[in-house]
C-alpha cells in the first residue's frame, strides 16, 4: 500500500510576492503604452522600453524562486516527490487550459468575428502551438519551465546546492540556446524550435537562453529558505557585482571581438546577454532596496499590501488586463499622443483589474477545487510507478533526439568554436549555406531579387495583410534598360509553398532615385524577425499600362525593413536599345539608326555559336531568322538598319535549338515620326512679365521649343514703350540662343502699322469690330500692297537684329492665293494659316480654308490652296489642326492629336500643330497648353514610348521635303 502523504502549503515570502506583483504592474505600464500612446516622445518610449525589458526577466527570476520553494525543496523526499509531480502536472494542465482559453479569445478578437469557420482555422492552430497570438507567448516559456519541474526536480536540486555550479549551467544552457538558434530545421519544426531556442522569424521567449534567470531564482530561493525567513544577502550582492561586471563590458563593447560585429547589444529575439542582465541587475537592486528598506523602518502591518495582493494573484490579474485591452483596441483603438492621457489610461487599467479580482476572491463564482486534499484518493500504486518511469523515459529521449540534431545539423569549424566556457558565447558560427536552385517566376521578366522583410520593433507583432514599402532606384534601371519608364514591370512576387503568387503594388514617385513600391504581407512577422520568400522582379517591356487605381496604402504605425538581395538574371537575358525606331529622321542618334538587340547567356552550360538563332517576326507575321554575331563569351549582338524596315510593329527572341531554351519576346516599332509643334502668335501688343516667365518654365518643363510667331507692329506702336520693345525683342532672342525657338512672322492690318509703312490703310472687309485695323483680312491687300507690307516688316526684323524668318502666319487666318504667291516669291518656305473651314467673328465672314484635322503638310495649288495640285506654289502649307488653345479647351486639343495618331507606327511623316497667344497666356491659355503636353508626354520618342517629336516648323522641314 501506499503511503498517506498530505502535500502541504509552503510558507509565503512577501519579498517573492512584491517583486512579482512589481512585475506585473511593469507588464501594465508597457501594455498601456503599446495600446494608448502614439506620440514620439522620448521618455515615453525609454519608458516602454525599459518596463518591456525588465518585467519578463523579472516574472522569470520569481517564478524561479517560488518553484523551488513550493516544489524542487521537496525532491530529496521521494514519497512527498512522487505525490508532488502529479499535483505540478495538474497545475499545468490547468495552466494550459487557461493558455488555450485565453489564445482564443484574444485571436477572435483580433479576427472582429465570430463563426464556425473562424473556430475551425484557429482553434487546431492554437491546440498545437501553431497559432500563438501576441501578448500571450512569453506563457509558452512558463508551462515548459513547470512541466521542467517533473524531469528535472532533483537535478534543480543538485545545482542550486552551488553557487558556482548555478552559474556554469545558467552560461551553458544560453550558449547551447544560441547554437541550436542557428540552425534551420525547416519551415514547421522552426516554429517549434522558437519555442526553445528561438528562431530568426519567430516571437517567442525561448526557455534556453531566459534558463540562467530562472536558475538565478531558483538560487534565490533556496537562500530565502536556508535563511528562515531572513535570507542571506549574500548570493544576491554577488550576482549583482558579476552582472554589473558583464554589463560594463558589454556597454564598452570589450567581448565584440568575441561575439562580432554583428552582435546586437539590446537584442530581445532570443535575448542578448546584455538585455538579460540589465533585467537581472533591475530584480536584484529591488531586492536589495526591499532588504534595506524593511531593516531600517519597522513596519508592524500585518495587513496584505497592494503590490502583494498583485503579486498573489498574477495570472488573474494578467488574463483581464490583457482581455480588456485587446476588446478596447478592436472595438475603440483610439491612441492618444498625450502623456497625461496615457497614464490615466493605465490607472483606470490597474484600478478596474484590481477591483474585478478582489470580488472574484471575495464571491467564488464556481466552488474552490482543492486539488491537494484529493490527490491521496485519486493515487494508485500502479499510477505512482507509470509516473515514475515515464518521464524518466521521456527526458532520455529527449536527450537523444537534442544529440542527434546537434550531430547531424550543427557544423562548426575549428576557427569558430569556443575557445573556453568562460567566454560565454559562440564565436562568429554561421549555419552551412544551402544550396538552392532558383525557380524563375515569369520568363518574360529579365532580372529580379530577393527581399527581406524585417520587423524592427521590439514588442509588436507585424500583422498579416499589413503594407510596407520598398524603396528602389528605378530612375537607375531605366537608364540602365532594365526597367519601363513608368514602372509597369516592377512585380512583387511572393513564393509560398513552390508556388508564386504575385502581389498587387502601389507605385509612387515613378522614375526617380526613391521610387516607391507598396505591398502587403502575406504573414505574420514576428517582432525583430525577418523573412525573406519574397521577390522584385523588373525587366518585362511587353506589359500594357495596368489601369486600375489604387489609393495609396496606410502604412500606419508600423516599425519595419525591406532590404533588396542582389540581382539575377534570366537563363537568357536579352535586350533593346529601344521600344521605337525613327525612319527618315535626320537628328535621331547614330546609335539609334539601328535595331540593336543585345543576348547575355546566364547558364553554365556550354553553348556553341551555332545553336543560338534570333528570330524576328515582321508586321505581317513573317519569321526571319538571324545568327547573331558573337561579341564576348556568351554575349551576342544583332544590328537590323531601320531603313531597311517597313513601318510596323515587330517581334523578337532568342532560341538556343536542341537545349528548349528561349528568352522572352520583345517587341519593337519602326515609325515615321509625329512632330508636335507650338507655335506663338504674338498680336502686336505688349506682353507681360507673367506671361514670359510662364511660358518659359513650360518650355523649360517639356523640353518643347516655340515656334514665335512674331508680330513687328510693336516697332509702329505708340503706346509700347522702348524699354518694352527692347526686353520683348531681347525675350524672342534668348528662346532662340537657349531652346531653339524658331522666330516667324506674324501679321494683323493695324492701321498705325500700314500708315508707319506708306499705305492707305483699309478698314473693310473686317470680321468684328475693333479698333486700329486688328480685324481687317489680310485678303483686303493685294499682291503689291502685301509685298510691301512683308518688305517692311522684314527690314524692321534686320534693324533690331532679328533673323529673317522663314515661317508665315495671317491673322485671323485670313489669307488667299495671291498673299501665298507674295510669301513664295519672298523665299518663305512655309506657311501656317490653314484651318478647318469656319465661319468668323462677329460679321460673320468665311474663313478661306476647309481643310481637316488631319491634313499634313503640303505644296497648295496656286488655283486652289485648299489642295495640293498644279501648278504648285513654292512654299509648304503647315496647317493648324490642332487649332488653338485660346478658343478651345482640352479635350478638343486632344481630339485632334488623336485623329492623328492611333497609337501605331505611322507610315509617314506627320506633324499636329498647336497655336496659343502670349498676351492671355496665363488666363486662357496655360492650363489647356500644359494638359495636352502631359497628355503627349506618354508618347514621345525621347522617353521611348512612341514617335512624337517636339519641334519647330522649320527644323521639320527636312524630313517633310524629304518624304515629298
Amino acid at each position: 500500500m501506499s503511503k498517506h502523504v498530505i502535500i502541504t502549503s509552503k510558507k509565503r515570502f512577501p519579498i517573492i510576492d512584491k517583486v512579482r506583483g512589481l512585475a506585473v504592474l511593469l507588464m501594465f505600464v508597457s501594455h498601456s503604452i503599446d495600446f494608448f500612446y502614439n506620440g514620439n516622445s522620448l521618455s515615453v518610449d525609454f519608458t516602454r522600453w525599459f518596463t518591456a525589458t525588465v518585467a519578463f526577466t523579472t516574472f522569470i527570476y520569481v517564478s524561479g524562486a517560488s518553484n523551488y520553494i513550493a516544489n524542487v525543496d521537496l525532491a530529496s523526499e521521494s514519497d512527498l516527490w512522487q505525490k508532488k509531480k502529479l499535483h505540478i502536472l495538474i497545475k499545468t494542465f490547468q495552466f494550459l487550459l487557461i493558455y488555450y482559453s485565453v489564445a482564443i479569445l484574444l485571436s477572435l478578437l483580433d479576427q472582429k468575428a465570430l463563426n464556425l469557420d473562424i473556430l475551425i482555422e484557429i482553434v487546431p492552430n492554437i491546440l498545437i502551438f501553431k497559432l500563438i497570438p501576441t501578448y500571450t507567448e512569453f506563457l509558452i516559456a512558463f508551462l515548459i519551465l513547470s512541466l521542467s519541474l517533473v524531469f528535472f526536480g532533483r537535478v534543480y536540486k543538485l545545482i542550486i546546492k552551488n553557487s558556482f555550479v548555478v552559474i556554469l549551467f545558467g552560461i551553458n544552457a544560453y550558449i547551447l540556446g544560441m547554437l541550436l538558434y542557428q540552425i534551420d530545421l525547416g519551415v514547421d519544426l522552426n516554429h517549434y524550435k522558437s519555442l526553445f531556442v528561438g528562431h530568426e522569424q519567430g516571437y517567442q521567449f525561448p526557455v534556453f537562453q531566459y534558463f540562467p534567470i530562472y536558475l538565478f531564482g531558483m538560487k534565490f530561493g533556496s537562500e530565502l529558505m536556508g535563511g528562515k525567513s531572513k535570507f542571506k544577502i549574500s548570493w544576491i550582492l554577488q550576482l549583482l557585482f558579476i552582472s554589473l561586471l558583464t554589463l560594463f563590458f558589454a556597454v564598452t563593447k570589450t567581448w565584440q571581438p568575441v561575439v562580432g560585429e554583428g552582435y546586437i547589444f539590446l537584442q530581445r529575439w532570443p535575448p542578448s546577454v546584455s538585455f538579460l542582465i540589465i533585467g537581472l541587475v533591475f530584480v536584484q537592486l529591488v531586492i536589495i532596496i526591499n532588504k534595506f528598506f524593511n531593516l531600517f523602518i519597522n513596519n508592524k502591518q500585518s495587513k496584505t499590501s497592494i503590490i502583494e495582493f498583485i503579486g498573489k494573484n498574477p495570472l488573474d490579474f494578467y488574463v483581464l488586463h490583457i482581455l480588456l485591452l485587446e476588446s478596447y483596441k478592436t472595438f475603440i483603438g483610439t491612441k492618444t499622443g498625450n502623456v497625461i492621457l496615457v497614464f490615466l489610461g493605465f490607472c483606470t487599467l490597474t484600478l478596474v483589474v484590481s477591483v474585478l479580482v478582489y470580488t472574484m476572491k471575495r464571491f467564488f463564482i464556481l466552488p474552490k477545487l482543492q486539488l491537494e486534499s484529493r490527490i491521496n484518493g485519486i493515487i494508485s500504486q500502479r499510477l505512482e510507478i507509470m509516473i515514475k518511469y515515464a518521464y524518466r523515459t521521456i527526458a532520455l529521449l529527449l536527450v537523444f533526439a537534442l544529440a542527434f540534431i546537434v550531430y547531424t545539423r550543427v557544423n562548426v569549424s575549428d576557427d569558430t568554436k569556443l575557445s573556453s566556457v568562460e567566454e560565454g558565447v559562440v564565436k562568429g558560427y554561421v549555419a552551412p549555406e544551402k544550396e538552392e536552385e532558383i525557380i524563375w517566376w515569369n520568363k518574360d521578366y529579365k532580372y529580379n531579387s530577393e527581399l527581406t522583410i524585417k520587423n524592427t520593433d521590439s514588442e509588436h507583432l507585424l500583422p498579416k495583410d499589413s503594407w510596407v514599402v520598398l524603396q528602389v532606384d528605378h530612375s537607375e534601371l531605366v537608364q540602365k534598360q532594365k526597367s519601363s519608364i513608368n514602372g509597369d514591370d516592377l512585380a512583387i512576387v511572393y513564393l509560398g509553398e513552390g508556388d508564386y503568387r504575385e502581389q498587387a503594388v502601389f507605385l509612387e514617385e515613378i522614375n526617380t532615385s526613391t521610387t516607391k513600391i507598396y505591398f502587403q504581407l502575406n504573414e505574420n512577422l514576428a517582432p525583430e524577425a525577418s523573412v525573406g520568400n519574397y521577390y522584385l522582379y523588373y525587366g518585362n517591356k511587353q506589359l500594357d499600362s495596368d489601369t486600375t487605381e489604387l489609393s495609396k496604402p496606410l502604412l500606419k504605425t508600423l516599425k519595419f525593413k525591406v532590404t533588396q538581395g542582389e540581382e539575377n538574371s534570366a537563363l537568357i537575358v536579352t535586350n533593346l536599345s529601344r521600344a521605337w525606331y525613327l525612319k527618315d529622321y535626320d537628328k535621331v542618334s547614330p546609335d539609334d539608326k539601328n535595331v540593336l538587340y543585345k543576348i547575355q547567356l546566364t547558364t553554365n552550360e556550354v553553348i556553341t555559336d551555332d545553336i543560338v538563332s534570333v528570330i524576328v517576326t515582321d508586321p505581317e507575321d513573317v519569321e526571319n531568322k538571324y545568327r547573331p554575331p558573337k561579341i564576348d563569351e556568351k554575349i551576342y549582338e544583332l544590328q537590323l538598319p531601320t531603313e531597311d524596315l517597313e513601318p510596323g510593329k515587330y517581334s523578337i527572341k532568342t532560341v538556343v535549338q536542341g537545349k528548349n531554351y528561349e528568352s522572352d519576346t520583345l517587341t519593337f516599332n519602326v515609325s515615321y515620326p509625329l512632330f508636335v509643334t507650338w507655335t506663338m502668335d504674338w498680336e502686336g501688343y505688349d506682353v507681360s512679365e507673367d506671361n514670359l516667365r510662364v511660358m518659359d518654365e513650360i518650355t523649360a518643363k517639356y523640353g518643347m521649343p516655340m515656334t514665335t510667331f512674331f508680330n513687328p507692329r510693336i516697332f509702329a506702336a505708340s503706346e509700347i514703350s522702348p524699354a518694352r520693345i527692347t526686353r520683348m525683342v531681347e525675350w524672342i532672342k534668348l528662346g532662340q540662343k537657349n531652346r531653339g525657338d524658331e522666330i516667324a512672322l506674324h501679321l494683323h492690318m493695324h492701321q498705325d502699322m500700314i500708315s508707319k509703312i506708306g499705305l492707305e490703310p483699309k478698314t473693310e472687309p473686317r470680321w468684328g469690330g475693333r479698333e486700329n485695323g486688328h480685324d481687317v483680312l489680310t485678303t483686303a491687300y493685294e499682291y503689291d500692297e502685301f509685298k510691301q507690307i512683308i518688305e517692311w516688316s522684314l527690314e524692321q526684323y534686320a534693324v533690331n537684329g532679328l533673323p529673317e524668318p522663314v515661317s508665315y502666319r495671317a491673322g485671323g487666318w485670313f489669307i488667299d492665293e495671291e498673299n501665298l504667291r507674295v510669301l513664295a516669291d519672298l523665299d518663305f518656305k512655309i506657311d501656317s494659316s490653314g484651318r478647318e473651314a469656319i465661319i468668323y467673328g462677329p460679321n460673320k465672314i468665311e474663313n478661306p480654308w476647309t481643310l481637316s484635322s488631319t491634313t499634313q503638310p503640303y505644296k497648295p495649288s496656286l488655283l486652289d490652296q485648299n489642295i495640293s495640285a498644279e501648278p504648285f506654289l513654292n512654299i509648304w502649307e503647315y496647317p493648324n489642326n490642332g487649332m488653338d488653345s485660346t478658343n478651345r479647351d482640352f479635350e478638343i486639343l486632344r481630339d485632334k492629336f488623336d485623329d492623328n495618331y492611333k497609337s501605331i507606327p505611322l507610315e509617314q511623316s506627320q506633324v499636329v500643330t498647336y497655336l496659343s497667344h502670349p498676351h492671355w497666356f496665363t488666363k486662357l491659355d496655360q492650363s489647356d497648353m500644359e494638359r495636352i503636353f502631359d497628355y503627349i508626354e506618354l508618347m514621345k520618342y525621347e522617353n521611348d514610348n512612341g514617335p512624337v517629336i517636339y519641334s519647330t516648323l522649320e527644323n521639320t522641314l527636312s524630313t517633310i521635303d524629304k518624304d515629298d
